[in-house]
């Protein structure tokens, strides 16, 4: 007798320690009775997660409680795995909840098997992964934007690791510079510059990044852009800085050729000298012809 005292508090205790493992598991647990599919057990996170109250949940089947065709997913899904006998994995599958709408779950469905080996139970567990799924969507909608302003700028824009590798060119290059985006990646940026003025370009836009405030990307002019041929063009660069949960630190980099524009800035430097030095011979001419005046004045008297 005192034997079987002691087992039975050995139960209860059991029983309360996985009872309070249930309650507090951070994921939704039903447990339904294999032949009928009707809800035996249901824990505080299902509560939560469904806004439904397990005291109305018990001794129901999923077509009391959710739409049709979601009920008729978990009942099949049900019976998949009663039939298999093994551990099923539902990657992704709808819930309507009462307050939050229809949510993402993850579920993991297992038969619980009696002392012949026949399933007793169906255990389910669930976690919700809609904020994942939720950013995982908008990861990808900013890529693709990101790719998209990639492909349509006019600048060769690049990603910068903190060694100096490049992680990311767009086809701008090919134009710009002679390479292709997959003969960039991967290879050190100071490809890009000849040698002796690259040290120089980096300590100024390590000083541009270091002294950069939040009015937009800092601007880095007089640089020198080496091509593929080994040719040389004047360039400047725009500079912002992103930190990347993949690849950590990176500085963005947006490179473009000035030629054209210095040599328009030449040529109207050039014209503003012209007319400087028209309007100093202007003013000349005209002190000059007073002065012809006054003495073409004086000989007219003289000649009387």
């Amino acid at each position: 007798q005192h034997s079987l005292e002691t087992r039975s508090q050995e139960l209860l205790s059991t029983t309360a320690f996985l009872n309070i493992i249930i309650e507090n598991i951070p994921a939704m647990i039903a447990v339904k009775d294999a032949e009928t599919l009707r809800f035996v057990l249901f824990n505080r996170t299902g509560e939560e997660l469904t806004g439904i109250n397990r005291n109305t949940l018990i001794g129901k089947s999923d077509f009391d409680i959710f739409p049709r065709d979601q009920a008729d997913h978990f009942t099949r899904e049900d019976r998949k795995v009663l039939e298999s006998g093994k551990l099923h994995t539902i990657p992704e599958e709808p819930i309507t909840t009462r307050h939050n709408g229809v949510r993402l779950l993850r579920t993991l469905k297992m038969p619980v098997l009696d002392a012949t080996g026949k399933p007793r139970y169906l255990l389910a567990m669930s976690y919700d992964i809609t904020a994942r799924k939720r950013a995982e969507a908008a990861l990808h909608e900013t890529e693709a934007l990101f790719g998209s302003i990639m492909s349509v700028s006019s600048d060769a824009v690049m990603a910068v690791d903190d060694d100096g590798l490049i992680v990311i060119a767009n086809e701008r290059f090919q134009s710009l510079f002679g390479y292709r985006p997959d003969e960039l990646i991967g290879r050190h940026s100071s490809m890009l510059a000849p040698p002796d003025t690259y040290n120089d370009a980096i300590e100024r836009i390590r000083n541009a990044l270091a002294n950069a405030t939040l009015g937009g990307p800092e601007v880095v002019p007089n640089l020198v852009g080496q091509r593929k041929d080994g040719t040389t063009f004047p360039a400047e660069a725009s500079l912002s800085e992103h930190v990347s949960a993949e690849r950590g630190h990176l500085v963005m980099i947006s490179l473009r050729d000035v030629s054209t524009r210095m040599s328009v800035e030449n040529q109207l430097r050039q014209a503003q000298k012209m007319e400087a030095i028209g309007n100093l011979t202007g003013g000349l001419a005209h002190d000059f012809n007073n002065l012809l005046s006054v003495v073409i004045g004086n000989i007219d008297l003289l000649r009387e």
